[in-house]
C-alpha cells in the first residue's frame, strides 16, 4: 500500500465518529447507532473517506450487538467500496473482510467462511506492515472455520497464533483478551478436556473483563462445560443465570439478535442435560428476542439503503444462513408463530401482512426475503414461521427476477 489512504475521513469527521464509538464502548449501543446514523446519511455520496468510516464503524457496532445478518451486509458493501479504490485501499479491504468473516463465522456458514478467510488473508500477507489487530480477528474466525470442518487440531493452532500475536501487542484491547478466553475454552471442549476449559473459563472472573456483549455467551459456554462433566448443578445455575439475562431483551433490546443466537446453544445444552423446562423458556425467551429482532430490520431498513434487497455477492451465503436457520430452529419458530397469534396487533405482525392478501407472508423462492406491507423486501426469512398465524406464499425479489432475466417486480 502505498501514498496517502485514500478512504481516509476528514479529522473533524472522525472526532465526531469517536463520539459514537465511545458511547457504544460504555454499552450505549441504541445512542451509538444513532449518532453513526446521523454521520452515514451526511456522508454517503459526498465524501469516501467519510463514508467509508461511518459504514465500518456501524458494521464493527452491529457485529458486537449480535446482529451478524447486517454486519455482513455492511461489511460487503465497504469491501466493495474499497475494492472499487483499487490497492491504495487495502487497509479498509482487509477491514471490512475481517468483519465479514467474523459474521459468517457466527452465521456458521462454513463455505462462504472459507472463501472470505481466504481472500482477507491474501490481503493481509501482502501489508508492508503487520495489521495485529486484524490477525487477531483472522485468527479467531478461522478457528470457528475449522470447528465448523471438525478439524480440532487446525482450530488450536489458531487459538496459539492468536495468543503469539496478543503478546506482543503493547495494550492489548480487554475485548481481544477475552476472545482469546473464549476461543481457548471452546477448543479446550472440543479437545476432551473440559475440566481444563472450566478453568480457563474461570479467568474471566479473574481480571479479564468481560464486553457488554459477552456475559451471556460466557454463561451458555458454562452449561455446555458443566454439561460436558456431568456437573448438572453448576450447568442449571449458569442457565438459570443465562435464562435471567435473556429475559432483559427490552431493556438490551439493541443486543437480541445475539440473545436468539446464544439462546439457540442455551436450549440445545439444556435438551442434552436433560432440563427441558429450562430448554423450553430459553425458546420462549428466544421467540421474543425475535420480534424485537424483526423490528430492528425494518427500522434499519428504513434509513440504510445497503441492508435494502441483497446483493449478488451476499445472497448465496445468506440464502443459505437462513435455510440452515430454518431447519435446524423449528422449536424456535414455532413458538414465533404462537406469539405473533397472541398478538394480533402488533406491529410485526402488520409489517409482515401483506395488504392484498389479508394473511399472506411473500417470501422469494430463492433468496427467502420477505416482501413486508409496504412492498420492500427485507433479508428477515429465516425468522418467519413457515406455519402458525400466515399462510407462506413464494415469489422473487427484485434481485432475483433481475439475476434470472424476469420482472422486476415479484408477484406472490
Amino acid at each position: 500500500m502505498h501514498g496517502a489512504d485514500p478512504l481516509a475521513p476528514t479529522p473533524e469527521f472522525d472526532a465526531r465518529i469517536l463520539r459514537g464509538r465511545q458511547l457504544a464502548d460504555r454499552g450505549e449501543f441504541h445512542a451509538a447507532e444513532g449518532v453513526i446514523r446521523t454521520l452515514l446519511t451526511e456522508a454517503r455520496g459526498r465524501h469516501a473517506g467519510n463514508h467509508a468510516r461511518a459504514l465500518s464503524t456501524l458494521t464493527t457496532l452491529y457485529g458486537r450487538a449480535g446482529r451478524y445478518l447486517e454486519a455482513h451486509t455492511l461489511g460487503l458493501h465497504l469491501a466493495s467500496l474499497a475494492r472499487s479504490v483499487g490497492p491504495a485501499a487495502d487497509r479498509a479491504l482487509a477491514f471490512a473482510l475481517a468483519r465479514v468473516c467474523g459474521a459468517l463465522s457466527q452465521l456458521r456458514i462454513e463455505d462462504s467462511l472459507g472463501e472470505a478467510l481466504l481472500e482477507l488473508r491474501q490481503v493481509l500477507d501482502r501489508q508492508p506492515t503487520p495489521l495485529d489487530n486484524l490477525e487477531l480477528e483472522y485468527h479467531v474466525a478461522a478457528g470457528v472455520h475449522a470447528t465448523l470442518l471438525g478439524e480440532v487440531t487446525r482450530a488450536r493452532a489458531h487459538v496459539e497464533a492468536y495468543r503469539r500475536i496478543l503478546a506482543t501487542v503493547q495494550a492489548p484491547d480487554t475485548v481481544y483478551r477475552w476472545a482469546l478466553t473464549m476461543a481457548d475454552a471452546r477448543v479446550l471442549l472440543l479437545e476432551g478436556r473440559a475440566e481444563e476449559a472450566r478453568v480457563r473459563l474461570a479467568e474471566l472472573g479473574a481480571g479479564v473483563p468481560e464486553p457488554e456483549f459477552g456475559r451471556l455467551q460466557a454463561l451458555v459456554l458454562e452449561v455446555e462445560i458443566a454439561t460436558a462433566l456431568r456437573d448438572a448443578t453448576t450447568a442449571l445455575r449458569a442457565g438459570r443465570e443465562a435464562l435471567e439475562r435473556m429475559a432483559g431483551v427490552d431493556r438490551s433490546s439493541f443486543l437480541a439478535a445475539d440473545y436468539v443466537h446464544q439462546g439457540g446453544l442455551l436450549a440445545r445444552a439444556c435438551e442434552r442435560l436433560g432440563a427441558l423446562d429450562l430448554a423450553q423458556q430459553a425458546y420462549d425467551r428466544m421467540a421474543a428476542a425475535v420480534l424485537v429482532s424483526l423490528e430492528q430490520v425494518d427500522e434499519c431498513a428504513r434509513w440504510l439503503p445497503e441492508l435494502g434487497p441483497a446483493v449478488s455477492d451476499d445472497a448465496a451465503p445468506l440464502s443459505r444462513a437462513r435455510k440452515k436457520f430454518v431447519r435446524e430452529q423449528k422449536t424456535l419458530l414455532g413458538r414465533v408463530a404462537r406469539l405473533l397469534e397472541s398478538q394480533g396487533e402488533s406491529r410485526i405482525r402488520a409489517l409482515l401482512v401483506h395488504p392484498d392478501k389479508e394473511g399472506h407472508v411473500a417470501i422469494c423462492a430463492w433468496c427467502e426475503s420477505v416482501r413486508t406491507a409496504e412492498d420492500v423486501w427485507l433479508p428477515i426469512g429465516h425468522f418467519v414461521p413457515r406455519s402458525g398465524p400466515f399462510e407462506v406464499t413464494h415469489g422473487m425479489c427484485p434481485p432475483c427476477a433481475t439475476g434470472f432475466g424476469g420482472v422486476h417486480r415479484a408477484r406472490a
